[in-house]
Protein backbone atom coordinates (compact mmCIF):
# COMPACT_ATOMS: atom_id res chain seq x y z
CA UNK A 1 0.00 0.00 0.00
CA UNK A 2 1.33 3.40 -0.95
CA UNK A 3 1.06 6.19 1.56
CA UNK A 4 1.76 9.85 2.06
CA UNK A 5 1.49 12.26 4.93
CA UNK A 6 -1.86 13.81 5.79
CA UNK A 7 -1.44 17.30 7.14
CA UNK A 8 -5.03 18.02 8.09
CA UNK A 9 -8.48 16.53 7.98
CA UNK A 10 -11.18 19.17 8.07
CA UNK A 11 -13.87 18.32 10.62
CA UNK A 12 -17.02 18.50 8.50
CA UNK A 13 -19.42 16.00 6.86
CA UNK A 14 -17.21 15.81 3.73
CA UNK A 15 -13.64 15.77 5.07
CA UNK A 16 -10.92 17.22 2.92
CA UNK A 17 -7.58 15.44 3.06
CA UNK A 18 -4.55 17.62 2.55
CA UNK A 19 -1.41 15.70 1.69
CA UNK A 20 2.23 16.66 1.42
CA UNK A 21 5.48 15.07 0.25
CA UNK A 22 4.82 12.26 -2.25
CA UNK A 23 1.30 13.17 -3.37
CA UNK A 24 0.58 16.90 -3.06
CA UNK A 25 -2.44 16.72 -5.38
CA UNK A 26 -4.37 13.97 -3.58
CA UNK A 27 -8.09 14.45 -3.12
CA UNK A 28 -10.67 12.48 -1.17
CA UNK A 29 -13.03 10.37 -3.30
CA UNK A 30 -15.41 7.55 -2.56
CA UNK A 31 -15.46 4.55 -4.89
CA UNK A 32 -18.36 2.15 -5.24
CA UNK A 33 -20.16 3.50 -2.19
CA UNK A 34 -18.26 1.29 0.26
CA UNK A 35 -14.48 1.43 -0.21
CA UNK A 36 -12.60 4.63 0.43
CA UNK A 37 -9.71 5.67 -1.79
CA UNK A 38 -7.28 8.51 -1.98
CA UNK A 39 -6.86 9.28 -5.66
CA UNK A 40 -3.98 11.02 -7.34
CA UNK A 41 -5.08 13.16 -10.26
CA UNK A 42 -2.85 11.04 -12.54
CA UNK A 43 -5.25 8.12 -11.95
CA UNK A 44 -3.27 6.16 -9.36
CA UNK A 45 -5.42 4.86 -6.48
CA UNK A 46 -4.23 4.38 -2.92
CA UNK A 47 -6.71 2.24 -0.95
CA UNK A 48 -7.58 3.29 2.57
CA UNK A 49 -8.50 -0.19 3.79
CA UNK A 50 -9.01 -0.49 7.54
CA UNK A 51 -11.08 -3.68 7.34
CA UNK A 52 -8.16 -5.92 8.37
CA UNK A 53 -7.29 -3.98 11.51
CA UNK A 54 -7.85 -5.44 14.96
CA UNK A 55 -8.98 -2.80 17.43
CA UNK A 56 -9.25 -3.10 21.19
CA UNK A 57 -11.63 -0.67 22.91
CA UNK A 58 -11.26 -0.35 26.69
CA UNK A 59 -13.87 1.68 28.53
CA UNK A 60 -16.03 0.89 31.54
CA UNK A 61 -18.90 2.97 30.12
CA UNK A 62 -21.08 0.93 27.75
CA UNK A 63 -22.40 4.02 25.95
CA UNK A 64 -18.88 5.22 25.15
CA UNK A 65 -17.94 1.75 23.88
CA UNK A 66 -21.03 1.71 21.63
CA UNK A 67 -20.24 5.16 20.20
CA UNK A 68 -16.62 4.20 19.52
CA UNK A 69 -17.72 0.87 18.03
CA UNK A 70 -20.15 2.67 15.71
CA UNK A 71 -17.46 5.14 14.64
CA UNK A 72 -15.00 2.34 13.88
CA UNK A 73 -17.60 0.50 11.81
CA UNK A 74 -18.09 3.68 9.77
CA UNK A 75 -14.38 3.36 8.94
CA UNK A 76 -15.15 -0.24 7.88
CA UNK A 77 -13.18 -1.73 10.76
CA UNK A 78 -14.69 -5.14 11.49
CA UNK A 79 -12.53 -6.77 14.18
CA UNK A 80 -13.40 -4.77 17.28
CA UNK A 81 -12.76 -6.28 20.68
CA UNK A 82 -14.07 -4.71 23.87
CA UNK A 83 -12.96 -4.71 27.50
CA UNK A 84 -14.41 -2.95 30.52
CA UNK A 85 -11.10 -2.55 32.36
CA UNK A 86 -7.36 -2.87 31.91
CA UNK A 87 -7.08 -6.40 33.30
CA UNK A 88 -9.58 -7.74 30.78
CA UNK A 89 -7.86 -5.62 28.12
CA UNK A 90 -4.54 -7.37 28.75
CA UNK A 91 -6.21 -10.79 28.40
CA UNK A 92 -7.82 -9.75 25.12
CA UNK A 93 -4.51 -8.31 23.88
CA UNK A 94 -2.74 -11.63 24.38
CA UNK A 95 -5.42 -13.43 22.35
CA UNK A 96 -6.06 -10.91 19.56
CA UNK A 97 -2.90 -8.87 19.09
CA UNK A 98 -4.41 -5.41 18.30
CA UNK A 99 -3.23 -2.89 15.69
CA UNK A 100 -5.01 -0.07 17.51
CA UNK A 101 -5.92 0.41 21.16
CA UNK A 102 -8.51 2.94 22.27
CA UNK A 103 -8.42 3.29 26.04
CA UNK A 104 -10.12 5.25 28.80
CA UNK A 105 -8.07 6.20 31.88
CA UNK A 106 -10.57 5.98 34.74
CA UNK A 107 -11.56 2.31 35.04
CA UNK A 108 -11.54 -0.26 37.83
CA UNK A 109 -10.15 -2.68 38.88
CA UNK A 110 -7.25 -1.78 36.52
CA UNK A 111 -7.11 1.75 35.18
CA UNK A 112 -6.15 2.65 31.64
CA UNK A 113 -2.80 4.17 32.60
CA UNK A 114 -1.76 0.96 34.36
CA UNK A 115 -3.03 -1.08 31.37
CA UNK A 116 -0.95 1.00 28.93
CA UNK A 117 2.17 0.71 31.10
CA UNK A 118 1.76 -3.06 31.50
CA UNK A 119 0.94 -3.51 27.81
CA UNK A 120 4.12 -1.69 26.84
CA UNK A 121 6.15 -3.75 29.33
CA UNK A 122 4.66 -7.15 28.43
CA UNK A 123 3.55 -7.02 24.79
CA UNK A 124 5.48 -4.19 23.13
CA UNK A 125 8.05 -6.65 21.72
CA UNK A 126 5.23 -8.61 20.01
CA UNK A 127 3.33 -5.66 18.59
CA UNK A 128 3.42 -1.88 18.69
CA UNK A 129 -0.12 -0.70 18.05
CA UNK A 130 -1.19 2.90 17.85
CA UNK A 131 -2.69 3.93 21.19
CA UNK A 132 -5.48 6.48 21.60
CA UNK A 133 -6.57 7.66 25.02
CA UNK A 134 -10.22 8.75 25.13
CA UNK A 135 -10.74 10.36 28.52
CA UNK A 136 -12.40 12.98 30.62
CA UNK A 137 -9.39 13.01 32.96
CA UNK A 138 -7.79 16.38 33.64
CA UNK A 139 -4.50 14.89 34.90
CA UNK A 140 -2.29 16.35 32.17
CA UNK A 141 0.96 15.04 33.68
CA UNK A 142 -0.37 11.46 33.80
CA UNK A 143 -1.58 11.60 30.20
CA UNK A 144 1.68 13.15 28.97
CA UNK A 145 3.76 10.45 30.70
CA UNK A 146 1.79 7.67 28.95
CA UNK A 147 3.41 8.67 25.65
CA UNK A 148 0.42 7.68 23.50
CA UNK A 149 -0.25 8.54 19.86
CA UNK A 150 -3.42 10.58 20.38
CA UNK A 151 -5.58 11.94 23.19
CA UNK A 152 -9.28 12.64 22.58
CA UNK A 153 -11.19 14.42 25.33
CA UNK A 154 -14.66 13.36 26.42
CA UNK A 155 -17.21 14.36 25.44
CA UNK A 156 -16.38 14.32 21.73
CA UNK A 157 -18.27 14.53 18.44
CA UNK A 158 -18.29 11.29 16.47
CA UNK A 159 -17.11 13.16 13.34
CA UNK A 160 -14.13 14.54 15.27
CA UNK A 161 -13.31 11.05 16.54
CA UNK A 162 -13.52 9.47 13.06
CA UNK A 163 -11.39 12.20 11.47
CA UNK A 164 -8.67 11.88 14.07
CA UNK A 165 -8.59 8.06 13.97
CA UNK A 166 -8.35 8.16 10.15
CA UNK A 167 -5.55 10.71 10.39
CA UNK A 168 -3.63 8.58 12.90
CA UNK A 169 -4.02 5.39 10.83
CA UNK A 170 -2.99 6.98 7.53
Amino acid sequence: MNSGNILYIQDNPEPELHWCNDYPELEYTQAGGSARYLSVSKGENIPMNYSKLKVLVLDDDILTRRIINKALKLLEIRDIFEATDGLTGLEVSYNYIPNLIICDINMTPMSGDIFITRFKNQLWKICQPKIIVVTGSTDEELIKNLNVDLVIRKPFKIEYFISNVALLLS
